[in-house]
């Protein structure tokens, strides 16, 4: 028997131990995946600032805890998270957002490399909002017409 070209519709080809030829298949790879979902509470009301562009961006800084226990106590643990939102949900986080408001956040998780004045790196990680949604109820009933949830990004 002859072998077949080495690539026929570019896919190499094997013989298997009966002596048969059969295209070899790439190995699939497994899909990456880069998501967060976060619900805590907003440590501080947001500042709107605006891009080169014109489009809103605004920071967002979210605690989140849990218990531990350490030398048969219960602690609070608290991480700190930096959430980015833009455009019309940025807009409308800064509007409606205020020091210790309940959210659930959707995101990627992104990373900056920076150096400061002396040469030292640093790394900031910070979560892109794909979604926020406001949860519980306002701490100032000033503001009845809060939305609920907003739109995708």
């Amino acid at each position: 028997m002859i072998a077949p070209v080495s690539s026929v519709q570019g896919l190499p080809w094997g013989q298997s131990v009966y002596g048969t030829w059969f295209p070899i298949q790439e190995e699939k790879q497994m899909a990456d995946l880069n998501k967060v979902l976060l619900i805590g509470n907003v440590g501080a009301k947001p500042e709107l600032r605006k891009t080169k562009d014109g489009e809103g961006v605004v920071r967002i800084r979210v605690a989140t805890s849990h218990n531990v226990q350490a030398d048969g106590q219960l602690e609070k643990d608290t991480e700190w998270h930096t959430v980015v939102a833009f455009g019309r949900q940025a807009e409308v986080c800064a509007e409606f957002l205020d020091k210790g408001r309940q959210v659930y956040v959707e995101g990627s998780l992104r990373s900056h490399a920076w150096k400061d004045k002396e040469g030292n790196e640093h790394v900031d990680r910070e979560v892109r909002a794909h979604q926020v949604h406001f949860l519980g109820s306002p701490k100032s009933a000033s503001s009845n017409a809060q939305p609920q949830a907003l739109a995708q990004a």
